[in-house]
């Protein structure tokens, strides 16, 4: 035996060894596993029991004083049966008191348990009721109640609409309201006060001569305490009435363009104004200023004359203004404006114009690095119900009510060239219009058009196989076999009288009738038919005269 083999015998002894132990191991500890699992069980049963006699014990301690106690009655009343009568009646008394008054006694264990007890349903019965109430805060004056509010902010809201009241009065009046609020059980059938009550009865509590009236306010600007709105309201309705009579048209709608608002209440007797003076002057007109665009015939002069001032009186308001000021200057001029701007609306019908986006395609009827617009955008249109807004005859805004469509914006397409073919080396150069690509994928001019032979075309030498590219967009009108000589080709009409043909062909990819782009894959260079080697020979037809492709085919010549 070889050494090698004494070592694997070794290693297979050593293995066959740790196996051995192993399993010794683990049956060891399966037979541990019963003994855990009842000595776990033991141990478990044993706390519970030592817990249940701890809370059995906890359980008869407060009652052992009270076993004992009627065992101890009990042998009074055995031991009464040998006894006399007076024996037994202050046997029976003293057990009466044992039992009534005695530190274990019904009455000392009523005291001890029963009146805590008591005392805590009282408690929480308390507690229970008030939290079941409803409280209000009272406003008193003086001791007198004003009434109830549910939080405090309404009475400093209350208090601010007073000392506003107060504050529109010409008088000077000092007026001092000492807060007395205090949290009450709210009655039966009450109703809080709202700001606006609570400020009136705040006011006549003190002695301040008030009267009932409507406060008007424009846009929240004061003007007055009437105490009758009825004439304002009349005249503010008739001069509606008048300005739409007036309008040459019909409109949907005609209002103030301020916001009228009657504050009723209780006043200052000094709030109170002439109900007709106040409406004349809401009806009137105060002098303001609006812009005037100079025409072409205008002067200084014939501008003052026509919005009735003095020259001095327009420059006062234009410094600048030279005396024939340039046509489409604006001036500053005087203008009478209502004092409440009227606003009316009108319904119109327009049409409004969405715009299209460019979208870049790429196409191979570009070389690389050109752009050119394929086709055009077009735009979409909408037509729109629009609400128009006009203040004392000027627009001030637009609402579109409704957009009914009438046709989709046509997005622009941009073709950006793909078109990579060119000619295998640089040095060849063509100048030609660029009106068709050069259809081969590398290769070079390998006899030009007439040449020495009179040669009815371009011939472009490469390997069989090359890719050949339609030099334009047209129609396949032939794709065959020709028996003159150009083996398998494809002519394709251009339109315009124009048309290629691609001869020589090893495969062809389109068919009669096809539609190509330019620069699409359509054949593959051969040497079908008369040919000496694999070559392309491309020729371009105008109106059936054959033409040298040179002068259509644009390549390295920047």
């Amino acid at each position: 035996m070889n050494h090698r083999d004494s070592e694997s015998a070794r290693c297979n002894r050593n293995l066959v060894s740790h196996i051995t132990r192993l399993g010794a191991v683990v049956c060891q500890i399966l037979r541990c596993i019963p003994r855990g699992l009842k000595t776990f069980a033991t141990d478990f049963l044993h706390g519970c029991s030592r817990i249940l006699r701890w809370l059995g014990r906890l359980l008869r301690q407060p009652i052992r004083p009270h076993w004992q106690l009627a065992r101890q009655i009990e042998r009074n009343r055995q031991t009464a049966k040998g006894l006399s009568r007076k024996e037994q009646a202050k046997l029976f008394g003293k057990s009466v008191f044992t039992l009534l008054l005695s530190e274990n006694g019904i009455f000392v264990s009523f005291f001890r348990i029963g009146v805590p007890i008591l005392f805590c349903a009282f408690f929480c019965t308390i507690v229970a009721y008030g939290t079941r109430m409803d409280y209000s805060i009272a406003v008193r004056y003086n001791g007198e109640l004003l009434g109830y509010i549910s939080n405090e902010a309404d009475y400093l809201a209350a208090e601010r609409l007073v000392q506003e009241r107060l504050s529109h009065a010409d008088a000077d009046i000092q007026w001092e309201f000492t807060r007395n609020l205090q949290l009450e059980p709210t009655p039966d059938g009450m109703t809080y006060l709202s700001v606006g009550t609570l400020a009136d009865k705040m006011l006549q509590s003190a002695e301040i001569s008030l009267t009932s009236g409507y406060g008007v306010f424009i846009n929240n600007t004061y003007m007055g305490v009437v105490e009758d709105k009825t004439v304002i309201e009349e005249a503010l309705a008739e001069r509606l009435r008048s300005y739409q009579d007036a309008l040459p048209f019909a409109v949907e709608s005609v209002s103030y363009a301020d916001e009228i608002r009657y504050e009723s209440g209780t006043w200052l007797t000094e709030s109170l104004v002439d109900a007709q003076a106040l409406a004349d002057q809401l009806t009137g007109y105060v002098e303001g200023t609006t812009t005037y665009t100079v025409q072409e015939s205008d002067t200084i002069h014939t501008i003052a004359a026509r919005h009735t001032m003095s020259v001095d009186e327009l420059r006062a308001l234009n410094p600048e203004t030279a005396d024939l000021p340039e046509a489409g200057t604006e001036l500053t001029v005087p203008s009478l404006q209502s004092y409440l701007p009227i606003r009316y609306t009108l319904i119109e019908e327009s049409t409004s114009f969405i715009d299209y986006d460019t979208v870049r395609v790429e196409t191979a009827s570009l070389p690389i690095g050109k752009e050119k617009l394929l086709s055009a955008g077009v735009r979409g249109e909408k037509r729109n119900t629009v609400e128009v807004a006009y203040i004392d005859g000027v627009e001030s805004s637009r609402t579109i009510l409704n957009s009914e469509l009438i046709s989709e914006p046509v997005d622009a397409q941009l073709g950006v060239g793909t078109y990579a073919a060119k000619p295998d080396s640089t040095a060849t150069r063509l100048y030609g219009t660029g009106d068709y690509n050069w259809p081969v994928d590398g290769g070079y001019v390998s006899d030009p058009f007439l040449s020495d032979r009179n040669h009815s075309g371009m011939d472009i030498a490469a390997p069989a196989g090359t890719d050949i590219f339609a030099a334009a967009d047209g129609e396949v009108i032939t794709a065959g076999w020709h028996n003159g000589g150009y083996g398998y080709y494809i002519v394709i009409d251009h339109g315009d009288g124009r048309e290629t043909l691609y001869a020589h062909c090893s495969v062809l990819l389109v068919g009669k009738g096809e539609k190509v782009s330019r620069g699409q894959h359509i054949a593959e260079v051969g040497s079908t038919g008369r040919s000496t080697g694999n070559h392309l020979h491309f020729e371009v037809h105008v109106n059936g005269t054959r033409f040298d492709p040179a002068t259509f085919i644009r390549v390295n010549a920047e």
